[in-house]
Formats: structure tokens, C-alpha cells, sequence
């Protein structure tokens, strides 16, 4: 149900605004305590009405998301506050897929929809990930370092193209502890690092903190950037 507010949309502020954070195991918090369930308890989103929904689905691809978006995600805008969607996935469709550029594409043209219905819309890159928590290869049949290769690819495709699908970017990708950079691939491998993940794929609940405190900064320094703050 979207919240009712007595108020019209305000430009001066990010007050009662509403957040739907959707994406594959990596939103819905597998492994630990979810990144957005983290977010809310920090300033200022635990004080100044924010709603929060976690639309998170393990093992969920693009195409699932664009599926229900309509029933499931649009349904909760409103014209009375600002609205955003912070969109995180391309990781499952490569492993069950194998085609960077289509994954991309695909998640694309999730958040080209999302910002014609009114979202503002904040996309993640890809943190490290192992090319499976079990068995010797994804689906699409990579080994772990073609699939880490295409994970880096898959960032660099993001960074460049952000800004005509997107409103803002989380470069969580670039992150020391549990980001994946082309320089480490065939060295140190973050994902392999306990004290952030639980199985090379998902976080520990120290890895969400992590994620929530780059969406955080990602969602100020936004908001600021436009005038909300």
C-alpha cells in the first residue's frame, strides 16, 4: 500500500520519500543482515520518514524484474513525495547467460521504464563474485575467471553509461574490501575474504554495511547535488 501524506511534493527536501531497492540475493540480504534494512537505522533516514521497500529476489534475473516491475515496483510511486529506485542485478544474467552486453542492455531498459514512470533512479556495479558458490562453472558455462572478467566488463559498461539511463551511480565495484578491479583478477580475490562474504557470492552482514553505507553517500550526495538537501 503507498503511503498517504497531507503534503504536496516538496523540492526542497527528501523528507517521507520513498525507496524500492530491487535486485537478485544481493538486495534481499542472503548471507546476513540486508544492506537496506542497515540503511534505515542510519541518518537521515531513520528520522525523517523515509519508507523503505525491499524488493530483493534470490537468483533473480533482469527479465523477472522488468516482469513484475509494473505490479510490483510502479505501484508504489506517488506524485506527493520523491520517489527512487536503487536497481542492483547483470550478475545473474551473465551466470545463467553468459552475454555481458545483453545483460546490460536488459538492465537498461529496466531503469529507462522506472524513470519514465517518475523514479529517480540509482544503479550499483558489481561487487567481486566467484563464478559459483557450488559446482565448476555458471550455467553459461564460464570458468571463474571469464566470469570475473565479465563482471569487470560489465562495471565498465555501467560507468560509461549511467548517465542516459540512471540519475546517479553506486561504484560499490570499486570498493577496497569487496569491490573487483581488472588489476587483482588474477591475484587477490575479494569474494574469497570471510570476513565480508559467506560464500564467495553473498555478503556477511559486514559486507552489507558496506553496501549500505555506499548507497548512503550515493543518495546525499545525489540529493544534495539537485537541491533536496
Amino acid at each position: 500500500m503507498i503511503p498517504i501524506f497531507s503534503m504536496k511534493r516538496s523540492a526542497l527536501n527528501i523528507n517521507n520519500a520513498i525507496y524500492i531497492f530491487d535486485g537478485n540475493s544481493l538486495t534481499s540480504g542472503m548471507g546476513g543482515t540486508p544492506y537496506p534494512t542497515q540503511l534505515l537505522t542510519t541518518a537521515p533516514f531513520s528520522s525523517n520518514g523515509s519508507v523503505f521497500y525491499n524488493k530483493g529476489v534470490g537468483a533473480q534475473q533482469t527479465s523477472q524484474m522488468i516482469s513484475d516491475a509494473v505490479s510490483d515496483i510502479d505501484v508504489n510511486y506517488s506524485n506527493l513525495v520523491h520517489c527512487f529506485v536503487i536497481a542492483n542485478e547483470i550478475g545473474n544474467d551473465i551466470y545463467y547467460n553468459g552475454n555481458v552486453r545483453n545483460a546490460v542492455n536488459s538492465f537498461w531498459n529496466y531503469c529507462d521504464a522506472r524513470r519514465l514512470v517518475g523514479f529517480k533512479v540509482g544503479v550499483i556495479t558489481l561487487q567481486d563474485r566467484s563464478y559459483s558458490n557450488y559446482g565448476v562453472s555458471t550455467v553459461a558455462g564460464d570458468n571463474e575467471l571469464q566470469f570475473r572478467t565479465k563482471i569487470i566488463l560489465a562495471n565498465t559498461y555501467l560507468r560509461d553509461e549511467y548517465l542516459s539511463h540512471a540519475d546517479f551511480l553506486i561504484d560499490i565495484g570499486l570498493n577496497a574490501y569487496i569491490g573487483i578491479n581488472a588489476t587483482d583478477i588474477n591475484s587477490e580475490y575479494n569474494c574469497y575474504n570471510t570476513t565480508y562474504f559467506d560464500d564467495k557470492v553473498h555478503c556477511k552482514t559486514a559486507g552489507y554495511a558496506i553496501w549500505a553505507n555506499m548507497v548512503r553517500i550515493g543518495i546525499l550526495t545525489y540529493t544534495k547535488n539537485i537541491g533536496l538537501i
